[in-house]
Parts: C-alpha cells; sequence; structure tokens
C-alpha cells in the first residue's frame, strides 16, 4: 500500500482594501501555513488579503497553494503552486467552489467590516460547518468598495 500524505485544506479569504495590519496578520498566517507541511491552502485571486497570502507563498517559494481566479482569468498568480482560471462569472461563486469543492478544514477570514464577498464567503463556511475565524479590522482609509 502507497504512503500517500493526507493534506489539511485551509481558504482565507479578505478584502481587497485591507489596512497594513491586515495585510500583516494575513502574511503571518500564511507563514503558519507553509511552516506545516500538511497543509494546502485555497485563495482567491484578488488584490488585498489575497495577494498577500499569495506573495508569502512566492517568498517561500511554496508550492502548497492553490490560486482559484474567475471569469476565465488569474489576477494575481502563484509562482510554485497551482493557479486555476476559472470560468465562473462572478468571484461569489468561485468563493462557493473553493469551499464545496474541497474537503475544507477551516476557513480564515481577513475582513473589514464592509465586503460583502468576504462577509458572504465566510457565511457560507459556517453553513456549511466549516470551522470558522473572522478576524476583523478596519477598512482602510481613502477607499471605497466597488460592486461585485
Amino acid at each position: 500500500m502507497e504512503n500517500t500524505p493526507t493534506f489539511t485544506y485551509r481558504v482565507a479569504t479578505g478584502s481587497r482594501f485591507a489596512n497594513p495590519r491586515a495585510l500583516e496578520a494575513a502574511r503571518a498566517w500564511a507563514r503558519t501555513c507553509i511552516d506545516d507541511l500538511q497543509t494546502v491552502v485555497i485563495v482567491g485571486d484578488a488584490p488585498g488579503i489575497d495577494a498577500a497570502i499569495i506573495s508569502e507563498f512566492n517568498l517561500h517559494k511554496c508550492k502548497r497553494i492553490r490560486v482559484h481566479g474567475w471569469g476565465g482569468k488569474v489576477r494575481c498568480r502563484t509562482l510554485y503552486g497551482i493557479n486555476l482560471a476559472l470560468i465562473f462569472p462572478s468571484p461569489l461563486t468561485r468563493n462557493q467552489f473553493m469551499l464545496k469543492h474541497y474537503k475544507i478544514h477551516d476557513c480564515t477570514a481577513f475582513w473589514d467590516g464592509a465586503s460583502s464577498g468576504t462577509r458572504h464567503t465566510f457565511t457560507l463556511a459556517r453553513s456549511l460547518n466549516i470551522l470558522t475565524t473572522v478576524n476583523v479590522f478596519a477598512k482602510q482609509k481613502g477607499t471605497e468598495h466597488a460592486k461585485q
């Protein structure tokens, strides 16, 4: 019998308009995932939190990340992991796929208290009985949310 490694799949979600404290918290979270050799991170492709996590994985040349785009594109890309240019019509349907396609252990949200996409993702994770942690950070000053 083969010794196939068992991985823990962890989803991260977060606001595009994250402040510096939220971005550093996301990078620190990513480093803990990198240090755990059994963890695979599932993330979107947006600027802000997603990009901070992706850049941390790139910095450490870590392959255990899957970046999910939507609309057939991947905006922020991993250099070493897997980029998936999914054809979903919106980030919300992409996020649903991320939570339902993998056997997700937990979802960590880095939320600015306003982003409806981040709220939708962690609310869906909770409804699927996925262990969910929501870290709330104030929205970065001078930014406006684009409609999704």
